[in-house]
C-alpha cells in the first residue's frame, strides 16, 4: 500500500490491495476478494444478510475482506471466532467501527451457538492440505438449513463434513472466480467472460 499513488477506500479499510490499476504512470490499488465474496455469496445463497447471523472463522487478510463485506452489506449479527482470541477482538473493534451494530467474539463452538448462525464462513488455513481428512470444525452443532463457505478451493473436509450432513456447502472456487473477473473488468474496461473463466478455474483446480 504505501508504493500506490492512490488506495480505493475498500481495500484501505481492509489494509491490502491485491489489485493494481496503473493510469498514465498512477497506481492506483483495490481489493477485489469483498466484493468477490458478496457476488459469490449472492449467486450461492438466497437468503439476506440484513437478516443473518454470520459466524466468521479466522481473523487474517481473508476474514478483513470478508468481514469489510458483510459491514457494507449490512449484516444483521457478526460472530468472530479465531484460534487467537485477542486477534479475533482487535476485528471485532475494527468491524464495529465500519458499522456493524452487533459484533463479537465466541471463544467455544457449541449447539447453542450454532442454532442462532445462518451462515458460516471458514476463513482460516485449518484443514489446508490434501492430506488433512478431517474438518477443523463440528458441522453436526448447525441446524440443517444453515449455509456453509469455506475460501479453501475444492472438496475441503469443511465442504465435505457439512455436505454429507445435509447442509447446503460450497468452496472458494466461485468467490475466486468473481473477483477475479472484477480485476479483469478493472484492468481491461471490459466485460468479464465469468463463464469461461469459471470453467477454466474449475478444469486447472482438477
Amino acid at each position: 500500500l504505501p508504493l500506490l499513488d492512490e488506495v480505493d477506500e475498500e481495500a484501505a479499510r481492509i489494509g491490502a490491495a491485491n489489485v493494481i490499476v496503473n493510469t498514465e504512470g498512477r497506481l492506483r490499488g483495490y481489493n477485489t476478494d469483498a466484493p468477490g465474496f458478496l457476488a459469490a455469496l449472492d449467486g450461492l445463497w438466497d437468503g439476506d444478510l440484513q437478516d443473518a447471523t454470520v459466524l466468521l472463522l479466522g481473523a487474517g487478510g481473508a476474514a478483513r475482506a470478508v468481514a469489510a463485506a458483510l459491514a457494507r452489506r449490512g449484516v444483521k449479527e457478526l460472530l468472530i471466532w479465531n484460534r487467537t482470541t485477542s486477534t479475533a477482538g482487535h476485528l471485532a473493534t475494527e468491524v464495529t467501527a465500519w458499522g456493524i451494530e452487533r459484533c463479537s467474539v465466541v471463544d467455544r463452538m457449541d449447539a447453542e451457538l450454532g442454532s442462532i448462525v445462518d451462515v458460516v464462513v471458514h476463513a482460516t488455513s485449518a484443514g489446508w492440505g490434501e492430506g488433512v481428512k478431517e474438518a477443523p470444525l463440528d458441522v453436526d452443532i448447525f441446524r440443517s438449513g444453515t449455509f456453509v463457505m469455506d475460501l479453501q478451493y475444492g472438496a475441503s473436509p469443511v465442504v465435505k463434513a457439512a455436505s454429507a450432513r445435509g447442509m447446503e456447502a460450497v468452496d472458494g472456487l466461485e468467490m475466486l472466480v468473481r473477483q477475479a473477473a472484477l480485476a479483469f473488468e478493472l484492468w481491461t474496461g471490459l466485460p468479464a467472460p465469468e463463464h469461461t473463466m469459471r470453467s477454466a478455474a474449475a478444469a486447472a483446480y482438477r
